[in-house]
């Protein structure tokens, strides 16, 4: 099963950072999936779910819901969970929530032709969390177990706030991304995107 950090210790599971974006406008859906997918493999991320040999099963998608109302608007509600392991005691997990609110087809002209996008509100909310001894092997070691607050609070400090740094600079690169995505503005000059903005494709 999935480890969760929520569900362990707070000196061992520390969330880093988080950040929300709020988005109102055209775009295309599909597109921005796959270009945040692209983040993801990118920075060697994989989804939760592992095998007995411990390889990656599946996709980071952990829940897709759509929900219509009477007048066809969609709401859309989608879970990722994926990490990075760095070695046997530490490991990064993102947890990624997307809502799109009241979602609708519209079509717009681009180089002189109609395309299909989608036109809605999403709302991005990620958080970003270090988790060490992520197997549990030092709360079931007779001795370990004892200094395992001593050895992460004073010992294993320096780098615990390394890992927290590194860990906030991803998740500035993520948010930074979706904006850059969405043409937000960003605080720092991105590279060309990879995926054309909003999804335009020529």
């Amino acid at each position: 099963m999935p480890k969760y950090p929520h569900l362990g210790p707070k000196h061992k599971n520390i969330m880093t950072s988080k950040f929300e974006v709020e988005y109102e406008e055209v775009f295309h859906l599909k597109d921005m999936y796959k270009h945040l997918q692209e983040w993801t493999k990118d920075w060697k991320y994989e989804p939760l779910e592992k095998d007995h040999k411990g390889n990656p099963m599946g996709e980071i998608e952990a829940l897709y819901m759509e929900l219509i109302n009477a007048k066809g608007e969609k709401n859309h509600y989608t879970w990722w969970r994926f990490e990075r392991k760095i070695n046997e005691y530490v490991k990064y997990f993102i947890k990624f929530d997307l809502m799109t609110l009241l979602t609708t087809h519209v079509e717009v002209m681009h180089n002189g032709q109609k395309v299909k996008m989608w036109k809605s509100n999403p709302v991005f909310r990620v958080e970003a969390w270090v988790m060490l001894d992520w197997k549990d092997e030092w709360d079931k070691h007779w001795f370990l177990k004892h200094i395992d607050k001593w050895y992460v609070r004073r010992w294993y400090k320096p780098y615990v706030e390394a890992h927290k740094k590194q860990l906030w600079f991803e998740l500035y690169n993520f948010e930074e991304t979706i904006k850059q995505y969405l043409e937000l503005t960003t605080t720092t000059e991105m590279p060309d995107a990879f995926h054309p903005v909003r999804g335009f494709e020529d």
